[in-house]
């Protein structure tokens, strides 16, 4: 029975993907996706839907600091619009402004430099992003 929450840090060269636990509680981050290496990256998706039991999909909804949709909001719109076609899951968006600002933050409090963990940023980004959809009650599905 599915039970666990995706989150999903959408770039155009690295998907950073968490996942909850499966009381809906704590986002862990979970895989980068680098779409040079897997340009399939809906089959990859797929699979950790099927392996980890993720019963919806939160996307990082990129938008301006001042609130308006950008030229990187377009495209994370398509790529959702791609998820929505082919896979049967819920899948809803939120607000993704500073995360990357905040996972660099949490590695740079590791002793870890961010230009060389990169896939870990998108990893924490993603991971933040779930956390923010977790706490959150005015969840709708797109």
């Amino acid at each position: 029975m599915p039970n666990r929450i995706m989150g999903i840090d959408y770039g155009e060269r690295k998907i950073g993907i968490a996942i909850s636990d499966p009381l809906k509680i704590i986002s862990y981050p979970y895989q980068t996706i680098d779409r040079k290496v897997t340009p399939d990256y809906i089959i990859e998706i797929k699979k950790i839907i099927e392996q980890k039991k993720i019963e919806s999909i939160v996307v990082g909804y990129p938008i301006t600091l001042s609130g308006n949709e950008s030229q990187q909001t377009k495209v994370t719109l398509k790529f959702i619009n791609e998820l929505k076609d082919k896979l049967e899951i819920n899948i809803y968006k939120c607000d993704e402004r500073l995360t990357s600002k905040e996972a660099e933050y949490y590695l740079r409090q590791k002793g870890l430099k961010p230009s060389k963990n990169k896939d870990k940023i998108d990893q924490l980004s993603a991971s933040i992003i779930l956390t923010q959809f977790l706490a959150s009650k005015n969840n709708e599905i797109i």
